[in-house]
């Protein structure tokens, strides 16, 4: 497998934004002294997957440890760390019962993968995914929080639209899918 450095470096962009915001968020705990455990979490966990893409796509031959490593941890960024922000969202505006059924959902989702054929865990998977990207735009819409609106929107089409197969215009899906995250973040 040859490096794919346009893809190491999408994912280098896309972790250095995470820890951005987890820093921009610690400091505004800070401040005011909210706290922004999910989200950070969520960050963390998305950061935690594009660092090892970094390490994955820039070896030409990365050893199948990190490559399965890189793929789950890019799975449980993808359900864990989205039911996080979801949740942080509704924790923020005061719904603590939203934020648990969120959490619990994408833990439900990995122990299903222990139990159902591929096929369905997926469709439970997306479920999961597509709900938690609704509240998240639900919340911003009942609390008029544009920022919130717009990148909830913005992954949505990146999940139904760009994806992370393929290219688009000679690039691949998967850069502009991790860039799309950068601008979200």
């Amino acid at each position: 497998m040859p490096t794919k450095l346009s893809t190491a470096l999408s994912d280098l962009v896309l972790a250095l934004s995470c820890l951005y915001s987890v820093k921009q968020l610690t400091g505004y705990s800070q401040v005011k002294g909210i706290n922004f455990n999910y989200a950070n979490s969520g960050f963390i966990l998305v950061f935690s997957a594009a660092a090892l893409g970094v390490v994955k796509f820039g070896m030409s031959s990365p050893p199948e440890m990190l490559v399965k490593c890189h793929k789950y941890a890019s799975y449980l960024a993808s359900i864990v760390g989205l039911c996080s922000l979801a949740a942080e969202f509704y924790e923020q505006a005061k719904f603590p019962g939203y934020s648990q059924l969120h959490l619990y959902a994408s833990i439900t989702v990995i122990l299903l993968q222990l139990m159902l054929d591929p096929k369905a865990h997926d469709t439970i998977a997306n479920f999961v995914k597509v709900s938690a990207v609704l509240s998240i735009l639900l919340i911003c819409s009942l609390y008029k929080i544009v920022y919130g609106c717009v990148g909830a929107v913005v992954v949505a089409l990146l999940g139904a639209v760009v994806g992370t197969e393929g290219t688009w215009f000679g690039i691949p899906a998967v850069d502009l899918f991790h860039y799309g995250f950068v601008i979200v973040n």
